[in-house]
């Protein structure tokens, strides 16, 4: 009898600890099955794709013209946007005209760093996250003769808000370069235009 109390006993404390790891596998399924809220994180990264620049006075275009865009690369951290080579080309030919000139003067200032502060948020539908940029001037150093050099400072803004789609993971927000200066003086020559950018997270 002592022996049939003993196996019970046995049998039980089996079916208890078998009890406790199926629930607690199933548990862990659950927590596993749960998806992840998003976040307004979800939007770091690193990006590739265009930058589009056109005139802010834009020109009625036909349905067949479309730019075909610079690329361009970019790193999204917590609240800043990284360029770590900002397309330059179409500033600096707005200011030097002769276009062998202002090639060899690109050549020479090399890569341009450039970085964009923003706020991010979740849209209600918790589908995208908005971004409100909070741009600084772009500065460029053209060099001269000898070893003279002179600032180029470009007013950047942004009007608008910018989108970062959580399905496709685009990313896509615009820039105003509003005007000019030179050396301290106002390029008048200068046409304000709109960089827009549209970009993929890698």
């Amino acid at each position: 009898m002592k022996n049939v109390n003993e196996l019970r006993k046995l049998f039980f404390a089996c079916m208890v600890v078998g009890s406790t790891v199926v629930l607690s596998s199933c548990s862990d399924d659950d927590d596993e099955n749960i998806p992840t809220p998003p976040s307004v994180t979800d939007v770091y990264g690193d990006y590739s794709g265009k930058m589009l620049v056109t005139p802010l006075e834009k020109p009625v275009l036909l349905a067949t013209e479309e730019p075909a865009g610079t690329d361009i690369a970019a790193v999204v951290k917590s609240d800043t946007v990284y360029f770590n080579d900002f397309p330059i080309d179409d500033i600096v030919k707005s200011i030097i005209t002769d276009e062998d000139a202002a090639a060899k003067i690109i050549e020479q200032i090399g890569r341009i760093d450039y970085k964009v502060g923003y706020k991010g948020s979740l849209n209600a539908a918790q589908d995208s996250i908005y971004m409100v940029f909070d741009p600084k001037p772009l500065s460029i150093t053209l060099p001269g003769e000898g070893e003279e050099t002179t600032t180029v400072e470009v007013t950047i803004t942004a009007s608008e808000k910018g989108s970062y789609e959580l399905s496709s993971k685009k990313l896509n927000f615009d820039l105003n370069a509003d005007k000019v200066t030179l050396g301290g003086q106002d390029l008048p020559v200068f046409e304000a235009s709109e960089f827009a950018f549209k970009l993929n997270k890698k």
